[in-house]
């Protein structure tokens, strides 16, 4: 009996700590500075890639004929997919110091209160709702920052294929007999021939564009998703049961 109050009261102490102490600890910005940094590092990127895919994709329509009109529409609608990943960098911001909150003020405690039903009341529904609970909570608040790691993984890789993106729309320059000039300008002042080397510059910045905008969609949404598929899948293998089983027996207990 006094390892059962013994029990009950750790688990109450570490409600306490988790809801008071840890709760504002692990959902203050201070906690999470690199994980924000990085995300806010991410925002401004997506702005420079879609602000470089909007004077590429202009500057390739004004060149007369069509034969690069269906590469500067292929690059503008390819920067709409960048709204994607601005919202989901806007949702990872809050999401990280929110699913701090959430876990420690609230899962946590809670799951602790369950471990304390199960040691006074002897219900394995309760010891084994609680493991969720606090599996759960765990995943939830590890989620972002191991999609974070992951993607500055991938971005040390792929970062200079972005950035030489941007620069390609802003800083190119192609040669001509008497003086090199801005790609912006160069584009516009040959606006009265359209050459076959004017359209393969033109694919070469669509295939720089579209390389780009995938890693960002990647990074941004595709990694955070599957990290918590995977998470989830953990969690399965370390609980052996489906949680929609596992209610549907402890209703035919109480039923019975």
């Amino acid at each position: 009996m006094k390892k059962k109050w013994i029990i009950c009261l750790i688990c109450a102490l570490s409600a306490v700590v988790s809801a008071t102490g840890l709760a504002d600890k692990m959902s203050s910005k201070d906690f999470h500075q690199d994980t924000i940094q990085y995300i806010d590092n991410k925002k401004d990127t997506v702005l420079a890639l879609t602000a470089a895919a909007a004077v590429t994709s202009t500057a390739i329509a004004a060149v007369p004929g069509d034969a690069t009109t269906p590469i500067a529409n292929t690059i503008s609608d390819a920067s709409e997919k960048l709204i994607i990943a601005t919202c989901a960098l806007y949702l990872e911001k809050y999401l990280v110091t929110a699913l701090g909150t959430v876990s420690f003020r609230f899962l946590i405690p809670l799951a602790c209160i369950l471990i304390i039903l199960y040691v006074l009341l002897g219900r394995k529904f309760f010891c084994d709702l609680a493991i969720r609970i606090g599996l759960f909570a765990i995943a939830s608040f590890m989620v972002i920052p191991c999609s974070v790691a992951i993607s500055k993984s991938i971005d040390s890789t792929f970062s200079d294929t972005i950035q030489e993106t941007i620069d390609y729309s802003e800083n190119e320059t192609i040669e001509e007999d008497t003086e090199s000039k801005n790609w912006w300008n160069t584009i516009t002042d040959t606006i009265t021939k359209t050459t076959s080397d004017t359209v393969e510059y033109c694919k070469n910045a669509m295939g720089k564009f579209i390389d780009s905008i995938a890693v960002m969609i990647v990074t941004t949404c595709l990694i955070p998703v599957g990290v918590m598929i995977l998470f989830t899948y953990l969690i399965r293998m370390v609980i052996g049961l489906d949680v929609t089983s596992l209610f549907k027996e402890r209703k035919k207990e109480i039923t019975a």
